[in-house]
């Protein structure tokens, strides 16, 4: 009996404890890194399960090491930069949207080792009316990490921008644009393996610059994604898979390069710039809601 009480009591205290191991983090310091103690309130590094703030008129960089939180608030006016290191988001924090932007989150490649918001077995819902950006021409440089399974899933009011590449599955309900010509944001990789999913009701537009879809996959509904082209180009590599889609595609201006056949339910609206069709492919474009 006493064996069992004393087995009952250390499963009890370690069970405490894991419950007092998850806390709130504020960065109080003006500018400094994630990997610092005293940047934070309450003195400690952020970690597996806890949540972590970047308030108004603070940045924050995780560039000496890489970081793991299960929650990360970007509040109007913050900034987290994330340069050349990993930042995981956990599993196990706390349920709801798991990376809220409403301030800056900046993906950086000061050399050839880009920045990473990393997840795995959970799918990572981001928030806000902020803006998740790589720029090249300020040293941007991004990847988003995830598995073939679960999805990244980008909220109605986010904004993404740059050379980001996605190797993970995407909804995306808000909205992502390359807008300058040294910037490339690739949807999944250029080789043939199992391929990501993308789908969402938002936006991926292009005015300059490139974006590549690489090997996904669209599983979209009426609605689909929207795909619009004003200048620079938008390619649909022969490593995805487009059949059957609801994304409407809207060209007016840039070029539409299609190195796979398409068959698509969402339309078309040409107004201008052109479609590069390769050998062999055969494009076929019509609207339907069902």
């Amino acid at each position: 009996m006493k064996t069992c009480l004393s087995a009952i009591r250390a499963i009890a205290c370690v069970g405490f404890a894991s419950v007092a191991l998850a806390s709130d983090f504020t960065f109080t310091a003006t500018s400094g890194d994630w990997g610092t103690p005293s940047n934070w309130d309450p003195a400690s590094v952020p970690s597996t399960g806890d949540a972590a703030t970047i308030p108004n008129g603070k940045t924050c960089s995780v560039g000496n090491a890489n970081q793991t939180c299960g929650k990360v608030t970007v509040d109007s006016g913050g900034t987290l930069k994330v340069t050349a290191r990993d930042l995981t988001i956990s599993s196990s924090g706390p349920s709801g949207a798991r990376l809220v932007v409403n301030g800056d989150l900046k993906l950086e490649k000061p050399s050839s080792t880009v920045g990473r918001i990393v997840f795995s077995g959970f799918e990572v819902e981001v928030s806000g009316s902020g803006t998740i950006s790589a720029l090249a021409d300020n040293g941007g440089g991004g990847t988003i990490v995830g598995d073939g399974t679960y999805l990244f899933k980008v909220g109605s009011t986010v904004t993404m921008v740059g050379s980001i590449v996605f190797l993970t599955g995407v909804e995306n309900n808000g909205y992502m644009h390359v807008n300058d010509s040294n910037d490339q944001m690739d949807f999944g990789d250029m080789t043939v393996s199992s391929r990501f999913t993308l789908r969402g009701t938002g936006g991926i537009a292009v005015s300059a610059g490139t974006v590549r879809f690489g090997r996904v996959e669209f599983k979209d509904s009426f609605p689909g994604v929207s795909l619009e082209v004003t200048g620079g180009e938008m390619r649909l590599t022969t490593y995805g898979y487009y059949v059957d889609t609801f994304a409407s595609f809207h060209i007016n201006g840039g070029t539409l390069t299609l190195q796979k056949s398409l068959t698509n339910k969402g339309g078309l609206e040409f107004r201008g710039g052109q479609i590069d069709v390769s050998a062999d492919v055969i494009a076929v474009f019509e609207y339907s809601e069902s």
